[in-house]
């Protein structure tokens, strides 16, 4: 089986939003609001329509293709930086280094845009993301604007 990084395409989607939605809810199932269902249900609105991209981490094997992982970006305001969100690995393969690849192609991303910096929101209790974001170089720091997600403990940001 080979992995293969490839933007989001529309029949994607259901994949996008049950990955997004299995960490929620095994985490977080009373903190999903109505704006994590707004994005899960139409990400193509909430992100690419927004200026954002979606990439999805596909798992060949032949003629069969199976979505293992998918993570989000969106524009920061300020138009120096992006934020990276929606990070999502199916739980049989993550240790595997899929979350690592799309991590890779955001900060690809975000110097080829030339932005600043990337930032995130995380959850101080997950402790294998948090241990991965600070291996990318990802350093908490103190929230400016509010956050979407009252589960959103820890903001973070990754200098480029």
């Amino acid at each position: 089986r080979t992995i293969e990084v490839v933007p989001f395409e529309s029949h994607h989607q259901a994949a996008y939003h049950d990955l997004n939605m299995a960490w929620l809810s095994s985490f977080f199932p009373d903190q999903i609001n109505a704006y994590d269902k707004a994005v899960l249900n139409d990400p193509e609105y909430h992100i690419l329509q927004a200026g954002g991209r979606i990439w999805c981490a596909l798992g060949v094997h032949g003629e069969t293709e199976k979505v293992l992982g998918v993570v989000s970006v969106l524009p920061e305001d300020d138009g120096a930086s992006i934020s990276m969100l929606k990070l999502a690995v199916v739980e049989h393969c993550q240790g595997q280094g899929i979350a690592q690849r799309l991590i890779d192609r955001v900060v690809e991303y975000g110097k080829s845009l030339g932005v600043a910096c990337i930032s995130l929101e995380t959850n101080s209790s997950l402790l294998a993301a948090n241990a991965l974001y600070e291996k990318n170089g990802f350093v908490e720091k103190q929230r400016i604007t509010p956050s979407h997600y009252e589960r959103a403990d820890r903001y973070m940001e990754k200098i480029l």
